[in-house]
């Protein structure tokens, strides 16, 4: 139980659907929430137990299907499809097709010299050229009829193809949604796909719900990564990854880790208002961009507390959100919004203005500074020995630094048998990490004036000759920036970086704040003590002075006895006897 609509125009392919499940047993879905992304109740309707899931579009190559009927189906659809693409004619895929759908359907866009849109079930295909749609929403009265002439009446003809495919899901998501088309087995979170020059998934949205008064309001985020819906939404509470491939523990944890970054740091194309009240879709067009004269966006990313927060212009407000209640029972009017950029402000001005200071939530404060805005010079994924994949946790190593830090512990030290060595150095700080965070597939990217001899072998190691790879100051600000704003850098964990140079102050007083929290951040130094380090502006750091004597074998004890500018000279001889009977034991 599904709705599919698909349409030609032109040379053009379109197709919508939705990605509600259905089951005469409730227990067929593990469920952590008893709502869907878009605020639906999960429950049984019609004799059904229903549940968002799949993503009932699937892409290979140059053959788009969308899936009405059972989802067993759809996974040997699936499968063969991935199979036969390449190696088999597209006759011969179709007919394959129709001989195990069952009782299934299925809407095919091919894109080729001339983009084509077929119908198929288990009887055979044949070409459309204008519309089709499949599923249960067939039955709901009038909307093929709405989403035809949508489709012909709403998008301008100038508009890009993925502008019209966007306008036309979120079109349809409303219409769900407003009419509760759970009786018909269909809801859940609506995405499409359109075949032009190229294949492109709807573009980033942001729904926008609000009451009369403009007092409760719910947003929620709809993005396609990976061809698979990634909602976050404040009816649930939770980021959501819909129906994908299975993963090994290490995909998984990657792929978590990408869809948070991907909701907490994505700009939308779009944002789409919508009243019950009111019964207006407004489809606003911000052209990504976070601060325009219709809003302005904060965000503040985070493990914890993570915020989207949203201000209206009184512009928007009085002459569209707020204005025109329509009273259509199943209609709904469709408004496109345009919108132009504007500089950035920082959010405690914005508050100065607001009319009714209790539409802001005081509860959230340090919201980030807008990385977006920055322009990134560099391209550094040509730069990393391996695929920008195969890196999950990095410990980024300024040499110069390390070594100048071991030079002064030699010293400090002297008169101790310990060996401050950079391969047993960065051993020990490897080993204490992945104990303390619980992770592994920790990579070392060193970055040094020339080779370095290491006397003892370490794992993961990675050499950059600076000047040579890549200059280290713009590597680490490149990176540190693409991990926020980059989702090919999405995957990635955690970030340690050995260093105290001066110039990480500009990139770290403009990232996160989260990062100084210890249980939240991502983002840690090694360093210099505070009053001693040139980095002022520093995420969660650790004292390299510490973790480097721990690593060679020091402990607390000979930490606090042993200081050689303090102690008179026969007191630390008999101090450095003790220590090096302890140490040598």
């Amino acid at each position: 139980m599904t709705y599919c609509f698909g349409w030609k125009s032109d040379d053009e392919v379109y197709i919508v659907a939705d990605s509600l499940t259905s089951s005469k047993s409730e227990t067929s879905f593990e469920k952590e929430v008893t709502l869907s992304s878009m605020g639906e109740a999960y429950g049984e309707y019609n004799s059904y137990f229903i549940a968002e899931t799949d993503t009932k579009i699937h892409i290979k190559n140059n053959i788009v299907v969308a899936f009405a009927g059972e989802m067993n189906t759809f996974e040997e659809v699936k499968t063969n499809l991935d199979l036969m693409e390449g190696y088999l004619s597209f006759k011969e895929i179709m007919n394959s097709l129709v001989g195990m759908i069952g009782k299934s359907e299925l809407i095919v866009g091919i894109k080729h010299e001339k983009n084509t849109l077929y119908y198929l079930n288990s009887h055979g295909f044949k070409e459309v050229g204008d519309y089709i749609a499949i599923g249960s929403g067939n039955k709901v009265p009038d909307l093929n009829n709405l989403m035809q002439e949508f489709t012909v009446t709403y998008p301008e003809p100038s508009y890009e193809p993925r502008k019209k495919l966007s306008a036309a899901t979120a079109y349809l998501q409303m219409l769900s949604i407003k009419n509760n088309f759970l009786n018909y087995g269909v809801g859940g979170t609506i995405c499409g796909i359109c075949i032009h020059k190229e294949i492109e998934w709807t573009d980033d949205l942001l729904y926008f719900f609000y009451d009369e008064n403009f007092e409760e309001r719910n947003l929620i985020n709809v993005i396609i990564r990976k061809n698979s819906i990634v909602t976050g939404s404040d009816f649930t509470g939770l980021s959501k990854l819909f129906k994908y491939a299975e993963m090994n523990e290490t995909e998984l944890r990657k792929m978590s880790g990408f869809i948070h970054k991907c909701i907490s740091s994505y700009t939308p194309r779009y944002i789409v208002f919508y009243s019950t009240e009111f019964n207006n879709i407004y489809f606003c067009d911000i052209y990504k961009h976070r601060y325009t004269d219709l809003v302005r966006m904060f965000y503040r990313r985070g493990h914890k507390a993570a915020k989207t927060e949203l201000f209206a212009s009184p512009f928007l407000l009085e002459n569209f959100l707020l204005k025109n209640k329509n009273e259509e029972k199943f209609i709904i009017p469709f408004n496109y919004l345009d919108t132009s950029p504007v500089d950035y402000t920082p959010r405690d001005q914005l508050i100065e203005n607001v009319k009714n200071i209790w539409d802001v939530d005081f509860e959230y404060e340090c919201f980030d500074y807008p990385l977006e805005n920055i322009h990134i010079p560099l391209e550094i994924s040509n730069v990393f020995k391996s695929q920008l994949e195969d890196y999950e946790n990095i410990l980024v190593v300024n040499f110069d630094y390390l070594k100048s830090k071991i030079l002064e512990l030699r010293a400090f030290y002297s008169g101790l048998n310990v060996s401050f060595n950079s391969s047993k150095i960065l051993t020990g700080i490897c080993e204490k990490i992945e104990k303390d965070f619980e992770i592994d597939n920790l990579k070392i990217l060193l970055f040094s004036k020339r080779y370095e001899f290491f006397y003892d072998r370490i794992n993961n190691l990675e050499i950059y000759i600076k000047k040579v790879d890549c200059s280290y100051n713009g590597f680490i600000k490149t990176l540190l920036l693409n991990y926020y704003t980059n989702d090919r850098y999405y995957h990635l964990n955690k970030i340690f970086i050995i260093d105290d140079s001066p110039y990480l102050n500009d990139i770290f007083e403009i990232l996160p704040d989260y990062n100084r929290d210890r249980e939240e951040a991502d983002i840690f130094m090694i360093k210099n003590q505070n009053n001693e380090s040139m980095v002022v502006y520093s995420p969660y750091y650790y004292n390299a002075d510490i973790l480097f004597s721990k690593a060679v074998g020091l402990d607390d004890e000979a930490l606090s006895l042993w200081d050689p500018i303090g102690t008179p000279k026969e007191e630390l001889e008999i101090i450095a006897e003790y220590l090096n009977w302890q140490i040598d034991n």
